[in-house]
């Protein structure tokens, strides 16, 4: 239904999880209340807020229990000396301030402005009235799942990672290191090199006062090797590498960590597309790419007024955009685009006319006002052209059969009671058909009374109306 609800999900935003995401998923158990789970975090993308969500699975409570809620666990968030608690929240983001949430089993906070350090996240067990695993255990138990989107938990082994695996060619490549004994310390530098020759030191710089995250970036480019010019250069194929040396890995002794990627210079192509399963107010774009690529489909009424988008269902490679809310009996214009996981991306534009459909035309439908009770029971209506040339008249006939029978013995007609002409005001309902004739309503010319039998028409119409008295 193209008329109701909230719109589509778009399902690869709400579960890609992506890769820097902290998870603790029904590893830890609370037996008691006063318990508590805390651990530190950094934001990795300095321009991203961080979502943090509690779960958990609550035992069943006593029937008409008031609250329902029979285990309370809270959300406790500290962030630069502020504290922010499960779902307290004002104008979409996390706010200080409010009271625990003790109704619901799910919590959130969202930070939308970190202050850059580390974050602090705690589950704290308030209550812990029943028995969440039951037939493991002692007789109260609750195990729960805690996310956070964009953070990392810190340690003493460093770790390096880059922003996309493939990389592109043709761009920037987003870098990144965490390591708790770094904290202050303002830049850390890390080797980076390619299996082609190339060989590039880069200076990440920390993302807040303590925080321990270091960020920056380096250029790639397609082109023959120059060593140490400040320029990645990279082939479709070769592998990027980032190297931090880590002057204590947690035990005492040094560590290289490394992290590595290959780059992809090409789009994907995009082939065999076609505008599939056409209704009166939807249509599904079909097409293949040559490797897993997101896609989108841009639409409208013109090439030059492709008003319209509507996302793909993720990387894959074969590929189905339905597009809903459509006019019906109207013509599109589209075209697509895909885009591979380092960025490449490939528009077909149909050589720039872009690609064309047709919605269908919606069918005739007839709407009867009556005031009091339907009059249309036991009923058989037929239509026939008033001489107007742009409205039926219709008339109902008592039924006494049916166009099938219902034993199966075959198909059979039904006799005709007396005509009786439909009463009422003029018909709301529009018909649209290949003939364009004027939209408006207007009077229908005199006609005869209804004829024992219905009259056929080769004359395409546009509107209609009942007829009458």
């Amino acid at each position: 239904n193209t008329l109701q609800g909230w719109g589509s999900v778009n399902l690869s935003t709400l579960l890609d999880a992506g890769e820097h995401v902290y998870s603790l998923d029904q590893t830890q158990v609370f037996t008691s209340a006063g318990q508590s789970f805390e651990v530190d975090v950094s934001r990795v993308d300095p321009t991203a807020p961080i979502k943090i969500a509690l779960a958990w699975t609550d035992p069943p409570a006593l029937p008409l229990a008031s609250p329902a809620l029979v285990n309370d666990l809270d959300l406790v968030v500290l962030d630069g000396g502020a504290t922010y608690l499960g779902n307290v929240l004002s104008g979409g983001s996390s706010t200080t301030g409010g009271t625990p949430d003790a109704l619901n089993n799910l919590e959130s906070v969202y930070l939308s402005t970190p202050t850059g350090g580390a974050v602090t996240v705690r589950v704290e067990a308030t209550n812990i009235a029943g028995d969440a695993l039951p037939g493991t255990g002692g007789e109260t138990e609750q195990d729960f799942a805690l996310f956070v989107w964009n953070a990392i938990e810190q340690s003493s082994a460093g770790t390096v990672w880059l922003a996309t695996d493939p990389t592109t060619c043709d761009g920037s490549l987003g870098l990144f290191v965490s390591d708790l004994d770094l904290r202050g310390a303002g830049a850390q530098g890390i080797a980076m090199t390619t299996s082609g020759g190339d060989a590039e030191t880069v200076s990440l710089l920390e993302t807040a006062a303590n925080s321990g995250l270091f960020v920056g970036q380096t250029p790639l480019v397609d082109a023959a090797v120059h060593v140490g010019d400040g320029i990645l250069q990279v082939a479709d194929g070769a592998f990027v590498e980032a190297a931090y040396a880590d002057a204590d890995d947690g035990t005492g002794s040094p560590a290289i960590v490394i992290d590595s990627a290959p780059a992809d210079c090409t789009p994907p192509d995009i082939t065999n597309i076609q505008a599939s399963s056409l209704g009166e107010t939807s249509a599904v774009i079909t097409f293949e790419t040559s490797e897993p690529a997101d896609s989108r489909v841009e639409y409208g009424p013109t090439c030059s007024q492709l008003t319209h988008s509507r996302p793909g269902d993720g990387a894959q490679s074969t590929h189905a955009v339905d597009l809903t809310g459509l006019s019906s009996d109207a013509d599109y214009a589209y075209r697509v685009s895909a885009s591979d996981a380092a960025g490449n991306e490939r528009i077909d534009d149909n050589g720039g006319s872009c690609h064309s459909f047709r919605t269908l035309a919606s069918g005739a439908f007839l709407t009867e006002l009556f005031t009091f009770d339907n009059d249309l029971t036991n009923k058989t209506l037929f239509f026939r052209p008033d001489g107007s040339g742009a409205f039926y008249e219709v008339c109902a006939r008592t039924a006494s059969g049916f166009p099938t029978d219902p034993s199966g013995a075959g198909r059979r007609f039904p006799s005709l009671g007396p005509s009786t002409p439909l009463s009422g005001s003029p018909a709301t309902a529009t018909s649209r058909s290949a003939v364009r004739t004027p939209n408006t309503w207007s009077p229908s010319a005199p006609t005869s009374r209804c004829r024992a039998s219905p009259l056929s028409s080769t004359t395409s119409i546009r509107r209609w109306r009942e007829r009458s008295p």
